[in-house]
């Protein structure tokens, strides 16, 4: 077996797992989230009188600047998507990893695996791809039908939504940037430091959660307080989350300890 074959195993296991759950959770959630922003002008229709100027930015406009409530919620949830899309992303990369590599840990599998031919960089690079993999499919629909419904409500109201290139690649990257961060922080934890992954270990992992939502609540950050730097950052920040999972990947080499994993 090699790195490759492993990766496939893995993601071949967790579809048959957890794939209807990679569906229907983050389908769910998006739905969910464009449904409030809806009934949110409903419940104080007082606030509220005929149109009204729509949020709007460089990246992404709604028709002609003025609209309903319901084009103002959706503009704003269109405005929000790349750094709302990038928490998503980092949230869904987080629980699929944990919940994998916790359980392949406590159960021996990856004790097998070290047992094989495999070095620990092939299996390292094996649950990185796999987990990465699935997440992707996860947020996938989670963008989709974040982005589809905003943009649906918007079009059946009679408006026309103008996504420019950079929103798009913001978008994509930023949320991508931070699945690889996040997916490459658990990996990494749990072949250095697994009882860092276990539910007891101080507030249900808070401090290895905390620090792979980070990069994605830190864009949200400088993108709202910089929205005209969209295309540098967004580089950037793609760059640097390869970068960081690179070096994971080489510390793994000179930190991973075989008895600690074994004894974890």
């Amino acid at each position: 077996m090699n790195a490759r074959r492993l990766t496939r195993a893995l993601a071949a296991r967790a579809w048959a797992q957890q794939g209807r759950q990679a569906l229907a959770v983050p389908a769910a959630a998006a739905v969910g989230i464009v449904l409030l922003l809806l009934v949110l002008p409903r419940m104080f229709p007082g606030a509220v009188h005929g149109s009204v100027p729509l949020p709007t930015s460089g990246a992404v406009r709604i028709g002609d600047g003025h609209g309903s409530a319901a084009d103002a919620a959706m503009a704003t949830a269109l405005l929000a998507a790349p750094e709302l899309l990038a928490i998503g992303a980092a949230l869904i990369s987080l629980s699929v990893s944990r919940s994998i590599l916790g359980q392949d840990v406590s159960g021996g599998v990856v004790e097998g695996l070290l047992a094989t031919s495999l070095r620990p960089g092939a299996i390292f690079f094996g649950y990185v791809s796999a987990t990465f993999a699935f997440s992707l499919l996860a947020w996938a629909v989670l963008a989709g039908a974040y982005l589809g419904l905003a943009t649906a409500v918007v079009v059946i109201g009679g408006s026309a939504v103008h996504m420019t290139g950079e929103y798009v690649a913001t978008a994509l990257l930023i949320p991508l940037g931070a699945m690889l961060w996040a997916t490459s922080l658990i990996a990494f934890v749990a072949f250095v430091h697994p009882s860092w992954l276990k539910v007891t270990a101080g507030l249900n992992g808070g401090p290895v959660r905390l620090a792979g939502i980070l990069p994605a609540l830190a864009a949200t950050i400088f993108t709202t307080v910089k929205p005209g730097a969209y295309r540098v950052f967004t580089w950037s920040y793609a760059g640097g989350c390869i970068c960081a999972a690179l070096l994971l990947m080489a510390a793994l080499a000179a930190l991973f300890n075989r008895e600690r994993l074994l004894d974890s």
